[in-house]
């Protein structure tokens, strides 16, 4: 026995029956997951939304999507760095990282300096010196490659590399 689909899913009303796969009385696309909550395509509403939260503020649609696309893209590359230390059995490497690299200087935290790093792990400032310097090496090298994904062409990769990392890449 069909139902007739509601009016917010006339797109799909050709799959609103009590087959096996739509036995739920749900519309199409509706997993009606635990806590799920639809989310709408109306970008007019979601630019008011932006503008709303304050997320925005003084910059522009174009602006606000690059710096979230550059956040995203060194947050992955982070998790990446950290995940390879991990698997290389380096974690004295990406704690040091984390620790002075990732500290938020502008927030409550201070970075600490490299012989308080030193101090806490009990290595010598140059073994904090050489972990930090091949931390960094490996992020840059990760970014790099993600770039190179996610880029059409040399001149698009070289130009995202130097905005990003301030480097030529040959």
């Amino acid at each position: 026995m069909s139902r007739a689909a509601p009016a917010s899913a006339p797109f799909c009303a050709p799959a609103w029956t009590d087959s096996p796969s739509t036995s739920t009385g749900r519309p199409c696309g509706s997993s009606g997951a635990a806590g799920a909550v639809p989310l709408s395509l109306d970008f007019e509403g979601a630019d008011e939304e932006l503008a709303r939260q304050g997320a925005i503020g003084e910059m522009d649609l174009e602006e606000y999507f690059h710096r979230e696309w550059v956040r995203a893209l060194f947050a992955r590359a982070v998790d990446e760095l950290r995940r390879r230390c991990e698997a290389a059995g380096r974690a004295r490497r990406f704690a040091l990282f984390e620790r002075y690299d990732l500290t938020d200087v502008e927030g409550a935290l201070e970075r600490p300096g490299y012989a308080d790093l030193a101090a806490e792990h009990g290595v010598p400032v140059t073994t904090v010196t050489n972990e930090l310097s091949a931390a960094r090496r490996e992020l840059r090298a990760i970014v790099l490659d993600t770039l190179r994904e996610l880029t059409g062409s040399e001149s698009e990769l070289r130009a995202e590399a130097r905005d990003l990392l301030g480097i030529d890449q040959e």
